[in-house]
C-alpha cells in the first residue's frame, strides 16, 4: 500500500504544477493570439513596400510665363507636367518651388493626383512673384510616390517681374504760380474793359476746374477696370487649378462667360 500512495501523492504535484504554469501562461495568450492573426493577415497582404521597387519620373513639363494682373510685365510661370510610372495605378504628389537669386522662396504650390502607367495625365502648378526685383527666378519640381519616396525633380529659370510693376503712379502736377515783372506801369483799362491778362488768367482757372473732375474721373475708372481684370485673371487662374483636380467647374465657366 505504501508504493501505491507516494505514486498517487508524484501524481497529484504533477496536476499542480501543470496548473501553475497554465494559470502563468493565461495573460500571455491574446499577444499569442494576435501575433498568429497578424502573421495570417500579413502573410495574405501583398508588400506596401513592393511601391518602392516602381519608378515615377517627369516624363515632359512644359512652362508657360503670363501677366496675371495685367500690368504689362510678366510676373507667373504656370507648368503643364505629364508623370510616368513603371507601376500601375500610382498616387504622387508634385511640390513646387520658385525661388528669388538670393535662396529665397517667393512662392510654392503643389498637387495630388493618380496616374497609370505611361498614360498622358497633365497636372498643374502655378507660381506667382508678388513682390521682389526683376530678375531671374530659379523654378523647381520635387516628384513623392504615395509611400513619400522621392522619385524625380526638375528645374529652370525664368525672367520674372514683381506684381504691380507696370502700375507707374499718375502725378498731376498744377501750373507754378509766377510773376510778370513791368519795366513801366502798365496804363489802367478804361471803364468796361479788361485787360487780355485778366481775361487769360479767368480762362485759364475756368479750363482747370473743368479738367481736373474730368481727369480725376478717368483716372479713377481706369484703375478699378485696371483692378477688376486683374481679379478676373486670377480667379480663373484658380478655376483651372481647381479643373486640374479634378473639380466640376462647369458654374464657375458659366460666370465668366
Amino acid at each position: 500500500m505504501k508504493p501505491a500512495v507516494c505514486k498517487k501523492g508524484r501524481i497529484s504535484s504533477i496536476k499542480r504544477s501543470n496548473k501553475a504554469i497554465f494559470i502563468t501562461l493565461i495573460p500571455f495568450t491574446p499577444i499569442f493570439l494576435f501575433s498568429i492573426i497578424f502573421l495570417a493577415a500579413a502573410a495574405t497582404q501583398p508588400d506596401v513596400k513592393a511601391q518602392s521597387d516602381y519608378d515615377e519620373y517627369f516624363y515632359s513639363v512644359t512652362p508657360n510665363t503670363y501677366d496675371i494682373d495685367v500690368d504689362g510685365y510678366e510676373d507667373s510661370v504656370s507648368l503643364e507636367i505629364d508623370v510616368d510610372t513603371t507601376g500601375g495605378y500610382v498616387d504622387i504628389d508634385i511640390e513646387g518651388y520658385l525661388e528669388d537669386s538670393y535662396g529665397n522662396v517667393v512662392d510654392s504650390d503643389f498637387t495630388i493626383t493618380s496616374i497609370y502607367d505611361e498614360d498622358t495625365e497633365y497636372s498643374y502648378v502655378y507660381l506667382t512673384v508678388e513682390s521682389g526685383d526683376p530678375g531671374y527666378y530659379n523654378c523647381y519640381l520635387e516628384l513623392y510616390d504615395d509611400l513619400a519616396y522621392w522619385e524625380d525633380s526638375w528645374s529652370d529659370s525664368f525672367y520674372l517681374y514683381p506684381m504691380g510693376y507696370g502700375r507707374a503712379p499718375i502725378i498731376t502736377t498744377a501750373p507754378t504760380p509766377y510773376e510778370t515783372y513791368t519795366p513801366f506801369p502798365t496804363p489802367a483799362p478804361a471803364d468796361g474793359e479788361l485787360s487780355g491778362a485778366v481775361l487769360g488768367g479767368i480762362g485759364a482757372a475756368a479750363v482747370i476746374l473743368i479738367a481736373a473732375p474730368v481727369l480725376f474721373t478717368i483716372n479713377r475708372n481706369r484703375k478699378r477696370r485696371t483692378a477688376s481684370n486683374a481679379r478676373i485673371r486670377e480667379l480663373k487662374a484658380q478655376m483651372e487649378r481647381w479643373r486640374a483636380e479634378g473639380y466640376d467647374v462647369s458654374e464657375l465657366e458659366d460666370l465668366f462667360k
